[in-house]
């Protein structure tokens, strides 16, 4: 798999979902990281980021939510897919939860 960009879920264009595409197999996935509370647009810009805050300050947990299709058409786009409505869900179901303190 190798990323072909970034979509963003239908009416929640707050939400980056990073896409990755087989270019021989009718594979897809995708991810979205949650760092403290909020959607990370540039993963490995925000890696650079947050490695230089953590220096002086805890870490914060980061979440990712990931999903594949072994069997994804390639003329569908993500956005449509079974996989989006999947992500979708999940991300709603977690934002909606209570934060856990420690």
């Amino acid at each position: 798999l190798k990323e072909v960009g970034q979509e963003r879920l239908p009416l929640q264009p707050e939400i980056p979902v990073n896409v990755l595409r087989n270019d021989t197999k009718p594979n897809m996935a995708a991810f979205v990281l949650v760092y403290d509370g909020e959607f990370v647009d540039d993963p490995i810009a925000h890696q650079l980021k947050q490695s230089l805050k953590q220096l002086v300050s805890s870490r914060k947990p980061i979440t990712l939510f990931y999903v594949a299709d072994d069997n994804a058409s390639r003329s569908i786009n993500f956005s449509q897919s079974t996989s989006a409505t999947l992500l979708k869900a999940a991300l709603q179901d977690f934002m909606g939860q209570a934060p856990v303190h420690e």
